[in-house]
């Protein structure tokens, strides 16, 4: 069911669910939690019940096997586990995650989100598809980079993929960010700035901030993006944890900045992430030479937008 390999040669949770059978794991002790990963992650409880259904899947099977569960997630998986410890903890009571979950292995997840989630919305970036061979070229023919913008932003859930935390985390105007290595080449634009414009750079906050301000300006199908503020966070908190409106405020559930872990002393937690990659950290937009003035026009034109932000 495109769980194991989703096509061939690209293989999903395949080689984890062979190793797990080869040291005695067999379907009854095992349970695959997809997800709509297009919708934010309140809706998925109000449309599907989904996370009443997973707290109810997990309570069965541990008391089925007598052990605790190991809860083992990829990219936003985790940020959907994330969330879901906090509903557990307010909706099935404080101890819920303590006494039914044994272990959280987390496998890139974007906890603090990522810059590539800006460049997904800004300009439909999908660099990832070049990566999936004949099935990212097919996508890049019959998808252009405006479709693939209008389409990212009509998913309620994209926007928790934008960077969290702020310039405190992703680096100020004049100070770069805490991973910046100053020995590196890179223009210096890219030291504080995650996006430029013709060399105008933006942090990570005033990115997201035009971004939102753009969405709320065009049309209805960027609705989804322009209700962030009711689905979705990306601040650093600073007060007491313990605080009643971010406790039982779902908008912060996915933010580890924002929302403390559940209260969950037996927990074990295991982020893995790969090394030695090439990461994206800042993009930089110019006018090249097919830069079509007429093309833009017409788009700014259909979003209700001016040339320039069009441009953008």
């Amino acid at each position: 069911e495109s769980a194991d390999y989703l096509v061939g040669g690209y293989w999903v949770w395949g080689k984890l669910i062979e190793n797990l059978a080869d040291i005695g794991y067999d379907p009854s002790l095992m349970h695959m939690a997809s997800y709509d990963w297009r919708l934010p992650f309140q809706l998925l409880e109000k449309r599907d019940q989904y996370f009443t259904r997973l707290s109810f899947t997990i309570e069965a099977m541990v008391h089925g096997s007598g052990h605790k569960a190991v809860v083992i997630v990829h990219s936003m998986g985790g940020n959907v586990f994330l969330y879901f410890t906090r509903w557990a903890t307010v909706h099935r009571g404080e101890d819920w995650v303590n006494k039914y979950i044994h272990g959280f292995v987390s496998l890139a997840t974007p906890f603090l989100g990522v810059p590539k989630g800006v460049a997904a919305l800004l300009s439909g970036e999908a660099k990832d598809t070049a990566e999936m061979g004949v099935l990212g070229s097919i996508l890049d023919r019959h998808m252009s980079r405006w479709e693939r913008r209008r389409l990212f932003r009509s998913w309620g859930s994209t926007p928790v993929m934008l960077p969290k935390g702020g310039d405190a985390i992703w680096g100020r105007r004049h100070h770069p960010a805490l991973d910046f290595n100053e020995t590196e080449t890179t223009k210096a634009v890219l030291a504080s700035s995650m996006v430029s414009f013709g060399g105008q750079g933006r942090t990570a906050s005033e990115t997201i901030a035009s971004l939102l301000d753009a969405a709320k300006a065009g049309p209805e199908t960027d609705g989804r993006l322009a209700n962030y503020e009711a689905w979705h966070s990306h601040g650093l908190r600073e007060g007491d944890f313990l605080d009643g409106d971010y406790f039982n405020n779902s908008r912060t559930w996915a933010n580890p900045l924002e929302s403390q872990l559940p209260n969950a002393p037996d927990l074990k937690i295991f982020c893995l992430y790969g090394i030695g990659q090439p990461t994206e950290r800042a993009y930089m937009y110019t006018r090249t030479e097919g830069y079509d003035e007429g093309m833009v026009a017409a788009a700014a034109t259909a979003e209700n937008l001016t040339k320039e932000e069009a441009w953008e």
